[in-house]
């Protein structure tokens, strides 16, 4: 069978016959490992016992031997140029395509023979990231030690079926089909159009998401992922790329994504990278009028949606809206900026909107450490409980939790300056992040940020020119306003509220400040006027209110 697919990929030579008979070998011994490995339990984790009689868990050396088999055997078999995207292009030629086949759709394919061919090094890249963080080497903080530690016991719990091929399938579509739309290397070198290769922290969580199923079911175990990383961890767009993925995998039952940001704005960045990538695949109707995917993008709609062979996905963005959004029906949703949320209405809302599919993911994303209050602080919480097993049950075996802080002092500061607590929340930390970066940053000149903002404020520069100069996020730059204000310096950014908010709303909001309120606190201001307003125009207006009626 070797001979006979070399034959037909056309790479066969009496030279590669000791390999040949290496390869089968290799897979005879493979065919009675994984034998083995199923008679011993089919477990990937077990329980040892050390020369001192302490139990302690590992890998299990029957799937350790399946594992490196299994790695030989792909090894030996891309040595001989039987690689799945070979031996698929060269059967094509033999039998006509499946008529109708859209672009995506071998797109698709292509990337699950990638998924084929990478799986072993996938493996060993989650198996790798695993020890680092348990071993103290990546040294990042004690919450995403608890979750390497849980995901190890439940590879060996026996109470879920692991199958990393679905994992696989997916890192392969994201890896295969989506590039950077903007950024650079450490290096300087430009990312856009490069291959978005996943980052091994990425990879563990996919493979959480993706490998655990109840037994002898299609179902898969969490239903929600809670990923609390900070700034310029590569967060947003690997949850697009992932949402967008998982939509494509799942298109048979009719996939549905909601990109739900606390402002519009938030949400786009998922978006337009998406659709900046199915543009560049050459996948929509402008490439293909009667296959294609449909994107929307005016004020009225952002949506990218079509049929891809017998299923489709649908994909939109939107602001965060609890008064609009009860009727939501996906299976998808990333509720990003989740620390904008006012109360778990907010939360239970975009959660009940995937009651219709049993296959579902709410993905929560959030990078606010400092400021998370509300529904927020109470989930990360309630998160971390699940983490240290002290709640259990079925409500918190379906949530993944991947949170990174930095460490505290005694008095519940953190300590900027030293690397080693920046590192311990930064899991692109040497990947997306250079070191150098954040301990300058940490240590920075904060007047120089307080005197660009004013003059910058002068000039009537839009507010996220302004935090994109300083490498700030919205809220960040709110925050260096108020400060600003608060020490006594008046602004004028009512030409940013005339432009990018309701004039009603504004209206409504200063009136409240002006007449109803008590102090100028935010905290009441938030709880006072409820879902109708976000956090984000409250602060603005309350800016405006604070330069304009005095501190």
């Amino acid at each position: 069978m070797i001979r006979k697919d070399m034959e037909l990929v056309g790479t066969y030579n009496e030279i590669f016959e000791p390999t040949i008979k290496h390869l089968a070998k290799t897979e005879r011994e493979l065919s009675r490992a994984e034998k083995e490995w199923k008679k011993q339990g089919g477990q990937r984790i077990c329980t040892m016992v050390n020369k001192t009689g302490a139990e302690y868990t590992a890998k299990s050396p029957y799937w350790t031997a399946v594992e490196d088999l299994r790695a030989t055997v792909q090894s030996l078999r891309n040595q001989l140029g039987l690689t799945p995207t070979g031996l698929n292009k060269a059967r094509s030629k033999l039998q006509p395509t499946a008529a109708g086949n859209s672009k995506i759709e071998q797109l698709l394919a292509a990337a699950h023979d990638h998924a084929v061919e990478q799986g072993a090094q996938y493996q060993r890249d989650v198996d790798a990231f695993v020890e680092s963080v348990l071993s103290g080497e990546s040294g990042l903080c004690e919450d995403v030690v608890l979750s390497c530690k849980r995901y190890v016991a439940d590879l060996g719990s026996g109470k879920w079926d692991f199958r990393a091929e679905p994992a696989n399938d997916i890192i392969a579509i994201i890896e295969t089909m989506f590039c950077h739309q903007q950024g650079e290397f450490l290096d300087a070198t430009p990312l856009r159009g490069t291959h978005f290769l996943l980052l091994p922290y990425h990879k563990f969580i996919v493979y959480n998401l993706m490998g655990f199923y109840l037994p002898n079911t299609k179902i898969r175990r969490f239903k929600e992922a809670v990923d609390f990383i900070p700034r310029k961890n590569v967060k947003t767009t690997f949850a697009a790329s992932l949402a967008g993925a998982l939509a494509m995998y799942e298109r048979a039952s009719g996939s549905k994504v909601y990109e739900v940001g606390g402002a519009l704005k938030q949400a786009l960045e998922g978006f337009d990278f998406l659709k900046y990538n199915f543009n560049r695949l050459g996948v929509t109707v402008k490439d293909d009028p009667n296959q294609g995917l449909r994107i929307i993008d005016n004020n009225m709609e952002r949506s990218i949606s079509g049929d891809i062979g017998d299923g489709m996905i649908s994909i939109n963005a939107l602001a965060a809206n609890p008064d609009k959004q009860d009727s939501f029906n996906c299976n998808i949703v990333i509720a990003d900026e989740a620390h904008t949320y006012k109360n778990p209405q907010q939360y239970q809302i975009l959660k009940d909107a995937t009651k219709a599919y049993t296959n579902k993911l709410v993905i929560i994303i959030s990078s606010n450490g400092p400021n998370a209050r509300g529904f927020l602080l109470g989930h990360l919480d309630y998160c971390r409980k699940i983490l240290r097993g002290t709640v259990t049950g079925n409500a918190a075996d379906s949530i993944f939790c991947f949170l990174c802080s930095a460490p505290t002092l005694e008095n519940g500061d953190v300590d900027l300056h030293d690397p080693a607590v920046l590192k311990a929340a930064s899991p692109g930390w040497g990947y997306s992040i250079r070191p150098q970066d954040m301990i300058v940053k940490s240590v920075g000149n904060k007047s120089g940020n307080k005197i660009f903002i004013i003059q910058s404020i002068d000039r009537k520069m839009d507010f996220e020119d302004i935090a994109r100069a300083k490498n700030l996020d919205f809220d960040e730059l709110l925050t260096e306003i108020e400060g600003i204000v608060n020490s006594g310096t008046r602004l004028d950014i009512s030409y940013y509220i005339d432009e990018f908010m309701d004039e009603d709303k504004a209206e409504d909001i200063y009136l409240y400040f002006k007449e109803d309120a008590e102090s100028d606190s935010l905290d009441d201001a938030v709880e006072e006027l409820g879902g109708d307003y976000t956090e984000e125009e409250i602060r603005l207006v309350r800016i405006k209110f604070m330069c304009e009626q005095g501190n």
